[in-house]
Order: structure tokens, then sequence, then C-alpha cells
């Protein structure tokens, strides 16, 4: 699993598990997830990489950086519905078990 953007360690397992999630949640495949993540990275704006940098994923968290992910590059969503759009699927609120996989994916690794 390769990213096209320089990251800290941290930043790239919390993506890793975004790719996980992107794959059990809207049905991609592996390599697909990681270009959409690629892809949306690209996007943003130098003001946006300016004031948060990586850490933007971090504040988001790898359920919902997904879910953004499939929106705006999946589905190719406008940006300004995306949060109408997340609350009318009921994408607003990280499902138990994608809270217990970042658990054990992200908190509990050695």
């Amino acid at each position: 699993m390769q990213f096209n953007f320089t990251t800290d360690d941290d930043t790239v397992q919390l993506l890793m598990i975004a790719v996980y999630f992107l794959q059990h949640y809207f049905g991609y495949e592996e390599n697909a997830a990681v270009e959409m993540i690629n892809d949306f990275d690209a996007s943003r704006s130098d003001a946006s990489r300016e004031s948060w940098g990586d850490d933007y994923y971090h504040h988001e968290g790898a359920y919902a950086t997904a879910v953004e992910v499939h929106y705006l590059i999946g589905l190719g969503g406008d940006p300004a519905q995306f949060v109408e759009w997340r609350t009318a699927k009921h994408y607003d609120e990280t499902p138990f078990e994608a809270k217990q996989y970042l658990r054990e994916n992200y908190y509990k690794r050695e």
C-alpha cells in the first residue's frame, strides 16, 4: 500500500484503516481505495494543507475520512452538499464495528 504523499507512520496507519473502511463499507478494491485517498489528498487546497497538514486526517478520523473520500472522489459529489448527503445517508456517526476495528488496529499496535 503506497500513498503518493509524505506523512508520518501514525498517519499512514490511520489511512490504511481508512482504506479498509473504503473496502468494507463502500466496496472498493484496495488499490482503488489507495488511489482515491491519493486523489483526495492531492485535491486539498493549499490553505487546508498549510493550516492542517496531515493532522486533518487525525481530526476527522479514519471512518469520516473514508466517507468523505467516497463522496468526493468515488461519487464525484459536490463539496457544498457533503454534510447534507452524509447526514441523509446516516454516515455522520461512526459504526460500532468501525470503532472496534480502529481500536484494534490503531490504538493497540505495538
